[in-house]
């Protein structure tokens, strides 16, 4: 599981240490506080965009990848009153809406796998 957390909340944080009177200093978690399994957030984009995508799932892992994490928003709520406004599915659908708004998806399978393809060319694609 994973701490999913929306970029506003993550903007808003930042601006609250800025602003910050306090000299010393801190190291804050930023986060949603909420541990989201990766698997839940594909089914969700799958769900939100009416894809017909499978989910394959290699259970291999990349040397460094952490497992499991989520936030203790304690320490920040304490210090800048920091609290996510964005929950994970409200923040992943407007992610999702901006996404579909950059023009930037294919439009049809071939274009996608073309895609695929020039990834694997270029080394930059692992299966």
């Amino acid at each position: 599981d994973k701490c999913f957390v929306f970029i506003d909340d993550v903007v808003e944080a930042t601006v609250s240490c800025l602003s910050y009177n306090n000299k010393s200093q801190n190291i804050l978690n930023v986060g949603s506080g909420v541990a989201t399994s990766v698997i839940n957030v594909a089914k969700e984009i799958i769900s939100y965009t009416k894809s017909e995508s499978n989910i394959k799932i290699s259970g291999t892992f990349r040397e460094g990848d952490i497992r499991h994490n989520f936030a203790d928003l304690s320490k920040a709520k304490s210090i800048i009153d920091f609290q996510p406004k964005w929950d994970f599915i409200s923040g992943l659908h407007k992610f999702i809406d901006w996404v579909i708004t950059q023009n930037d998806i294919p439009e049809d399978f071939n274009d996608y796998q073309k895609s695929l393809n020039e990834l694997k060319e270029k080394g930059l694609l692992n299966e």
